[in-house]
């Protein structure tokens, strides 16, 4: 028979045990709950402290109601909107503790100082939109903690230093936006881990060195605009790799060598710009492949050899600008059937007439032809209608009577032009003789 000291501590054990059966989890909630208070707290401290709502609020209970605030049905803060909101001063360090936040927008103020280090413990942060403020300072290598980031803009500011390595770790981004900043140093290799990327925009800094060849690695990219810098070297071989490029520029550079037949693999790029480099070698014959092309801009280079005819099979491209090169031979009249806009050969080398097949552009707006060796008569079927300029060539005959509203510097320069314009001679009866305009004595 058992003892009654026996059943008596089996009893309080049973209680005991039950006890902590049930206690344990309630004290496990209540401790969830207090985490989540003192989180809720520290977001309402970290608002307060911006002092951005002190004209609204500063009941932070009612904090999710403040302008420019969504919260989630925790009641903790995901997305903070203050763009154009005429905010002054630093970037508060603060914010750092909004760990939970997703997008903020705070683009369109006057913003100083730099970007806080702290900002790197958003780790919920999906958009972060800097631009157009006054910004100094690099950007903090801390960004490179914002593994979940989508878009990154910080344009239009006074950011300089490097780019940091670390936003390599950034393999979520589909946008990504430096541009019209004073960044320096090269493009780090480590971009080339983003290959979700489909926006790249470097525009207007003075980034250095070569493009990385990394960067083919980005097969998403749609966008990428790495002009008005200072990089160097060839133009990546690799780039026929970016299978999705709509719109490439890299004008304004230090870029030199050959224009790569690889770029012929962009079959849906729409707009190239080359312009302002040092790239020598012949005009590439590439752009036949290029179906989608819409403007095509290779001027202020080295570029030499005659105007490929394969040009022509460009249907929809709308701007051409080849001007300031080394392009000799006629203007071939397969170029003539595509529908421009803008069509730009000034001050090149190209002899012969102006093909009277112009007479089927019936979009040009601006024509520039001037500073060639143009000979013969001006085709009475060519009707640009905002600008044209004839100037600086070999030209003679009569100005047609609808080019009149167009200022007599787009003709002057041609010895043997005639017309109703101030300037030149009135062409005479008789079409054996060659008047000398007034413009004679100018000289390019």
């Amino acid at each position: 028979m058992a003892s009654p000291v026996c059943f008596t501590t089996f009893v309080l054990s049973y209680v005991l045990i039950s006890f902590v059966v049930a206690i344990v989890p309630t004290l496990g909630t209540d401790s969830t709950r207090l985490d989540t208070i003192s989180s809720l707290e520290m977001e309402a401290e970290a608002l307060l402290r911006t002092g951005w709502w002190s004209w609204h609020s500063n009941d932070t209970s009612k904090r999710c109601t403040w302008p420019g605030i969504l919260c989630d049905n925790a009641r903790s803060i995901t997305r903070i909107y203050l763009y154009h909101n005429y905010l002054t001063g630093q970037l508060p360090q603060s914010l750092g503790k909004l760990t939970r936040l997703k997008e903020l927008n705070l683009s369109g103020n006057s913003f100083e100082g730099s970007i806080p280090l702290d900002w790197g413990n958003l780790k919920s942060l999906k958009q972060l939109d800097l631009s157009n403020n006054q910004i100094l300072g690099p950007i903090p290598s801390t960004l490179g903690n914002l593994t979940t980031l989508k878009m990154l803009n910080l344009s239009k500011n006074q950011i300089s230093g490097r780019i940091p390595s670390t936003l390599g770790k950034l393999t979520n981004l589909k946008q990504l936006d430096l541009s019209f900043n004073q960044i320096t140093g090269a493009i780090p290799p480590t971009l080339g881990r983003l290959t979700n990327l489909k926006f790249l925009y470097f525009t207007s800094n003075q980034i250095s060195g070569f493009i990385p060849s990394e960067l083919q690695n980005m097969k998403s990219l749609v966008k990428l605009y790495l002009n008005e810098n200072m990089l160097e070297g060839p133009i990546l071989y690799e780039i026929g790799n970016m299978k999705n490029l709509v719109a490439l520029d890299l004008s304004k550079n230090r870029l030199s060598g050959l224009i790569h037949s690889s770029i012929s693999s962009l079959s849906r790029l729409r707009y190239l710009y080359l312009d302002s480099n040092v790239l020598e070698g012949p005009l590439p014959q590439v752009v036949e492949n290029l179906k989608d092309l819409r403007c095509l801009n290779l001027s202020n280079n080295k570029l030499i050899g005659p105007i490929p005819s394969q040009i022509g099979d460009c249907s929809i491209l709308q701007e051409l600008s080849l001007s300031n090169n080394q392009i000799i031979g006629s203007i071939p009249f397969e170029v003539l059937v595509c529908p421009f806009h803008i069509l730009d050969l000034r001050h090149n080398f190209i002899e012969g007439e102006i093909p009277h097949q112009f007479g089927i552009m019936v979009n040009i707006s601006i024509l520039d032809l001037s500073h060639n060796k143009l000979r013969g008569m001006i085709p009475k079927s060519l009707t640009p209608k905002e600008k044209v300029n004839l100037s600086y060539n070999f030209l003679e005959g009569p100005i047609p009577h609808y080019l009149s509203g167009f200022p007599p510097d787009s003709f002057r320069g041609n010895k043997h032009l005639c017309g109703k314009i101030p300037g030149f001679f009135l062409c005479p009866s008789t079409p054996g003789n060659k008047p000398y305009c007034l413009w004679v004595f100018f000289f390019t």
